[in-house]
């Protein structure tokens, strides 16, 4: 074993043939939770703006399902982007706690999968996002584990005072 080889790729091999760096921005948001989340962030065209901001006034913000990565969604952002009726929506993904790059080495992977513990971690995104786009509000999109963590988020995020602002749910198979 080659000790001087780099690390494998934490993402994995589709999400990685799918997602196009130059198609996206990566940020990492560090969490009040203390989680520093990858987020992907694609962005409208410009023909798809609304005159009265350059930048997105909402976003779609997609999770994904257990043991797969934020980058899976990078064909469907695409897609998503091109659709006019969003309106200049910006799509973003993040890595769920003990998925990709948001990985904690010392818990065990039960331990951050449980909802309980991904949901403080789900509503501070939420909020940094909300924070950041200044706009109508997000729409929270989840597939499997990703859609029971956008819907228990929403449902939570509507009891917070002042609420957080969800404007829609989308479950893809959700748990």
């Amino acid at each position: 074993m080659d000790m001087n080889a780099p690390p494998p790729p934490t993402t994995p091999k589709r999400a990685r043939a799918c997602a196009t760096p130059a198609d996206w921005q990566e940020e990492l948001m560090t969490l009040p939770t203390g989680l520093a989340v990858p987020t992907y962030w694609w962005h409208p065209p410009q023909e798809h703006l609304t005159p009265v901001s350059e930048l997105s006034s909402a976003a779609v913000l997609c999770l994904h399902g257990a043991g797969d990565v934020a980058l899976c969604w990078a064909q469907v952002a695409r897609k998503l982007l091109r659709d006019q009726r969003l309106g200049g929506n910006a799509i973003v993904s993040a890595d769920l706690r003990g998925h990709g790059r948001a990985c904690f080495g010392h818990e065990p992977l039960d331990e951050s999968l449980r909802l309980e513990r991904l949901l403080p971690d789900m509503l501070a995104l939420v909020k940094c996002i909300s924070d950041r786009v200044e706009g109508e509000g997000l729409i929270l999109c989840g597939h499997s584990l990703g859609g029971a963590v956008a819907a228990r988020a929403a449902q939570e995020a509507l009891k917070m005072k002042p609420p957080l602002p969800v404007r829609a749910v989308v479950l893809l198979e959700s748990v």
